[in-house]
């Protein structure tokens, strides 16, 4: 038997030479339903089989899961017309899927990997969840110490810039030429990739000084280079701000320092300096990374 469109009460009769007999069903649009999972932890690429109850009142009634409209959030993977819910590679990702019918919508909250990672030197730090947050994502790593106060170099920070792009392949990028950026090095691929989207530049034509620390108005360079290059808008929460050593910016980092502190994802320092030539830490490079993507925009979609 399969019901129609309407709602009502419906006869099945049944006859065999002098056996006959009836069978009566109730037809329900007015029902409730229940998802097998209220909330839903998952490891990256796995997948599971969502299920739902449907209910008139206290009565259960019979149903199907292709009769329910399923959807998700692009960033936690896909869901197919059947509730089977394939999650997406990336780890520390977070969202919902839902479930309606009739007009009424239910929501499963997912997270697809860890949600935050501590290392041993982050517990008590002020970055504790910028690092925690990137570190879930693959953005950041350390072999169980993060060393947040360390200084950060300027291939460290391009890298991890690229990795909050989701299906980038950076081996894919020209290679840019430069005499210290050999292709034996870990970072050769994401220094390419980032002089050929135009996001950092070398020292002259032939030096990147890959290991270089970087400092705070180059990185200010690289996040407005990013944003541009992946046509990320940013707000002017802050404009007009200024700082005691505002004369020390470079002439060349000027706009891009004013628009990234405008923005709010860097600022200065209690002493209202800005500390342009200053090195960026390993923390405070987590905390911009954290800042440009969110809330502005989706992680890894």
């Amino acid at each position: 038997f399969t019901a129609g469109n309407v709602t009502g009460t419906a006869v099945i009769e049944a006859a065999s030479g002098d056996l006959h007999t009836t069978a009566q069903v109730d037809i329900q649009n007015n029902i409730t339903f229940t998802a097998n999972v209220q909330n839903m932890t998952i490891d990256p690429g796995k997948s599971f089989d969502i299920n739902v109850t449907a209910n008139f009142g206290y009565a259960p009634i019979a149903s199907k899961d292709s009769l329910f409209t399923w959807t998700c959030d692009p960033a936690i993977g896909t869901i197919d017309a059947n509730g089977l819910f394939q999650a997406t590679n990336q780890s520390g990702i977070s969202g919902n899927i839902y479930v309606e019918y009739n007009g009424v919508q239910q929501t499963i909250p997912v997270q697809v990997g860890a949600a935050s990672i501590d290392f041993a030197d982050t517990a008590t730090h002020w970055a504790r969840d910028y690092i925690g947050k990137l570190a879930a994502r693959g953005i950041v790593n350390g072999n169980n110490y993060y060393l947040p106060d360390d200084s950060l170099t300027r291939a460290q920070f391009l890298t991890m810039l690229a990795k909050t792009l989701s299906g980038l392949d950076v081996t894919q990028a020209t290679p840019a030429g430069f005499a210290d950026v050999p292709a034996a090095e870990w970072y050769y691929n994401y220094v390419n990739w980032g002089f050929e989207t135009g996001i950092v530049k070398g020292m002259d034509e032939t030096t990147f000084a890959p290991n270089e620390k970087i400092t705070r108005e180059q990185m200010a360079i690289m996040l407005d280079n990013f944003s541009t290059n992946t046509s990320l808008a940013l707000p002017g929460m802050n404009a007009g701000v200024s700082f005691t050593d505002s004369k020390l910016i470079s002439p060349w980092a000027v706009d891009a320092v004013n628009k990234i502190v405008s923005s709010g994802i860097m600022g200065g320092y209690p002493e209202g300096d800005y500390k342009p030539q200053g090195n960026a830490t390993r923390a405070e490079a987590a905390k911009k990374i954290w800042m440009l993507k969110t809330p502005f925009h989706n992680w890894k979609i």
